[in-house]
């Protein structure tokens, strides 16, 4: 038997989908999309972009968790009223 766990081997497998990408946007929503984003970029992807989750092009690698962690930002990405246009 195993201790490896259905939530390890997922968020490994979502890290592996980002191996050789290069610099791409990765916005993951849910915990494990979170962490297998972050394990790549920390592991072999480092130009990995990646997001607050929210609306922020981050810089640095958050812990998960960690609401105020300190967000490196690269830029915003704002999706308000001012940013529509028809």
């Amino acid at each position: 038997m195993s201790d490896i766990t259905i939530d390890e081997i997922c968020v490994t497998a979502i890290a592996e989908a980002f191996r050789g990408d290069g610099e791409i946007l990765c916005n993951p929503i849910g915990v494990v999309p979170v962490c297998g984003g972050r394990l790549a970029r920390e592991s072999f992807e480092h130009d990995l972009m990646m997001t607050d989750t929210v609306s922020v092009l981050v810089a640095n690698t958050l812990p998960v968790g960690a609401t105020d962690a300190h967000r490196s930002a690269r830029s915003s990405m704002s999706c308000g009223p001012a940013a529509v246009t028809s």
